[in-house]
């Protein structure tokens, strides 16, 4: 990831092209430009310029028979919309989803941010939430994830550059790439390698900074402007392009895979965002990255979008079995529960640990609106059940986990 520095002619190197030449119906061209590399073993820290070409993505939609794209793709493409729809109808007989959703955020977070090496795990996100206190890096750049999706869909606005922007600053603040550019589109030349010191590693380098602005503006008219008969199509090609164009210094992956979920509920597909690409694309991540890269270098668009259409019927289907899971843990435990002498506080708070599953007393206390005594034998009436554990260990600062919520989301 490039860092600031200070440009110094001593330092300029000149790199070939750093990828496979583009074909003639590549959807882009190569536009000179100069890159930054940081120089190992050198304190203070000092940069090179490398010269190079960047990638300029051409304007969406694809040069292509669209038609003939939906009739190659039709299998991937009517499964994909057949698992939505049946997903969509399952959240549409809920009394109420929301509380089941939350679980399932979190585990899209979590995958999400594994693709870009972030590990955290789900009990520690949901300690870390509970307790309300700095965490790992880690931990915070996955919490991020969750709130950044709730931002794009409580927000009023649709799909639009103010949106993207606050929600990458929420994706960002108070991780470990906030000083790049937090909510901003990036203003220097960044690149995508497996190293962030050795330009040779470079697999993609995205526009130039003067460029991105104007790609983005392109991106949203496509999204924006233009009746789809095929949305779910559409939205693949818009993830391409918005990974073509890596528009921040940091967190474009992330961001990239919450818009995928976010359009589908703006396309009117489901009402959610309960369609979570990144499980499938962290299984084959190695087959991810090279499609993106054969779209760019070949046009490789029907390859992408099947994969694309794929994921999606994949993760529809995984999520209704999750929901299955939840919604079943939730009525076994009531059915224990169920005698007229159960309080109807103690059944909400099964819902409670189901949307966080990490709590201390003070949070019950909070949400039921009960005494301090009343949610200590609420707590305890679920650990004996095995619904929840003790977490801390002491007498101080108490948590508890439910462990058969961390092994749904999990």
């Amino acid at each position: 990831m490039a860092k600031p520095f200070t440009s110094d002619s001593k330092n300029e190197s000149d790199l070939s092209l750093w990828t496979e030449p583009l074909t003639k119906v590549a959807p882009g061209r190569l536009v000179p430009t100069k890159a930054p590399e940081r120089v190992r073993g050198v304190n203070p820290v000092e940069w090179r310029w490398i010269s190079t070409q960047a990638y300029w993505p051409n304007p969406l939609p694809p040069k292509l028979d669209l038609g003939s794209l939906l009739a190659e793709t039709i299998g991937e493409y009517t499964r994909a919309v057949d698992r939505v729809a049946a997903l969509s109808s399952r959240l549409d007989r809920m009394d109420n989803p929301l509380f089941l959703i939350a679980p399932l955020m979190r585990r899209e977070a979590i995958q999400s941010s594994k693709i870009e090496n972030t590990i955290a795990t789900a009990e520690e996100v949901a300690v870390f939430e509970a307790r309300r206190e700095t965490g790992r890096p880690e931990t915070i750049e996955v919490a991020n994830y969750r709130s950044a999706m709730s931002a794009g869909m409580e927000s009023e606005l649709p799909l639009c550059k103010a949106l993207i922007l606050e929600m990458h600053k929420v994706l960002l603040e108070g991780t470990r790439g906030d000083h790049l550019r937090l909510g901003r589109f990036r203003d220097e030349q960044n690149w995508i390698g497996r190293d962030e010191y050795k330009f040779s590693t470079c697999r993609f380098v995205p526009p130039p900074p003067d460029g991105v602005e104007d790609c983005v503006d392109s991106l949203i008219r496509y999204v924006r402007d233009t009746e789809f008969a095929a949305p779910l199509i559409a939205i693949g090609c818009s993830h391409y392009q918005f990974e073509a164009i890596h528009p921040f210094g940091d967190g474009n992956g992330r961001l990239g895979r919450l818009l995928v979920a976010l359009s589908l509920c703006q396309r009117g597909l489901i009402d959610y965002p309960v369609v979570y690409v990144s499980g499938y694309f962290e299984e084959n991540r190695d087959e991810y990255y090279r499609l993106l890269k054969e779209v760019s270098l070949s046009g490789a668009w029907t390859d992408w979008v099947r994969f694309f259409l794929t994921a999606i019927a994949q993760q529809a289907d995984d999520t209704l079995a999750r929901l299955d899971r939840l919604e079943k843990m939730r009525k076994d435990l009531v059915e224990q529960l169920s005698s007229p002498q159960t309080p109807v506080n103690l059944l909400r708070l099964v819902e409670i640990l189901i949307e966080m599953p990490a709590v201390d007393i003070r949070t019950v206390m909070e949400r039921l609106e009960v005494s301090r005594p009343t949610a200590t034998s609420y707590v305890r009436k679920l650990e004996e059940m095995g619904f929840l554990r003790e977490w801390t260990g002491g007498e101080y600062a108490r948590l508890w986990v439910s462990q058969p919520v961390i092994d749904v989301i999990e």
